[in-house]
């Protein structure tokens, strides 16, 4: 999911949507343990035990390296590291999994050779190394599934500081979500099942609108994805044969004057 974001709400969604597997942050899995033994490091493989869906866990300094660190290293010493730090991982907890992840569009237009030398060379030593196998999680529930940790139950968020902060909570987020309730009121209230309104409807609430508002985007993104925000609310009021309210026709995020930092508008974990 966009950023890890997971809840128990959510598991239950995506087993009945007939998903074998899925993958939050190592905060997450910490704090979902946090008042159980079992052990909380995310290298391994578990099974929630609600749904039986099986969950991974990246390792978030490692995912965060990648995304925000080694574009500042030459690329020999980058992977160097990485593969360093995973050996000392299965050495120090004879692992099965050790997962990264990240937005991966986002971190190689800061790399030199948008990330070609470092991505080709890590890829190699993986490839050349004893200890180290690249699998895809296809390959970790075949080899690992037996021995899934139980997972009891999954505290909500994402591995953006552990929280869904960056889509909820801030004045300006709020605001864009009540409107978008209102119009979704609006939208049952009529009855109409038709593909126009539901087009309309998928416009407003699939994407990620709510990252943008806030107080760390960058103003002119944030001005862009505001205006389209409203643009596709009013489209919909519409689409239901009535005015849109008339708070969509000014903007209401403002954002930060500051260029965006090295990783573009990703947030660390931590």
């Amino acid at each position: 999911p966009p950023e890890g974001a997971l809840s128990d709400a959510t598991l239950c969604e995506l087993a009945a949507g007939g998903f074998t597997w899925t993958a939050s942050s190592q905060s997450i899995l910490e704090a979902s343990f946090i008042h159980h033994n079992a052990a909380r490091e995310p290298y391994r493989l578990f099974r929630h035990e609600a749904t039986g869906l099986h969950c991974a866990f990246r390792d978030d300094r490692l995912s965060d390296r990648i995304g925000f660190d080694y574009q500042h290293w030459q690329p020999q010493d980058a992977v160097r590291d990485l593969v360093t730090h995973l050996e000392s991982i299965a050495g120090e907890y004879g692992s099965d999994v050790a997962l990264i992840a990240l937005d991966g569009e986002n971190p190689w237009e800061y790399y030199p050779d948008e990330g070609n030398l470092f991505l080709r060379s890590l890829y190699g030593a993986l490839v050349a190394n004893a200890v180290l196998q690249p699998a895809t999680m296809q390959d970790c529930l075949r080899d690992c599934s037996a021995v899934a940790v139980p997972l009891p139950a999954l505290r909500a968020g994402s591995w953006v500081y552990g929280q869904l902060l960056t889509w909820i909570g801030h004045h300006e987020k709020n605001r864009a979500w009540e409107w978008l309730i209102e119009a979704k009121r609006r939208c049952d209230e009529s009855g109409r099942t038709d593909a126009a309104l539901a087009h309309r409807l998928g416009a407003c609430e699939g994407s990620d609108w709510f990252w943008w508002p806030g107080v760390y985007n960058p103003a002119p993104s944030v001005a862009q994805f505001d205006e389209l925000f409203r643009t596709h609310l009013s489209a919909l009021y519409r689409v239901l044969g009535t005015d849109p309210p008339t708070a969509l026709a000014r903007p209401f995020a403002s954002g930060v004057a500051a260029e965006a930092t090295a990783g573009g508008v990703m947030q660390r974990s931590t």
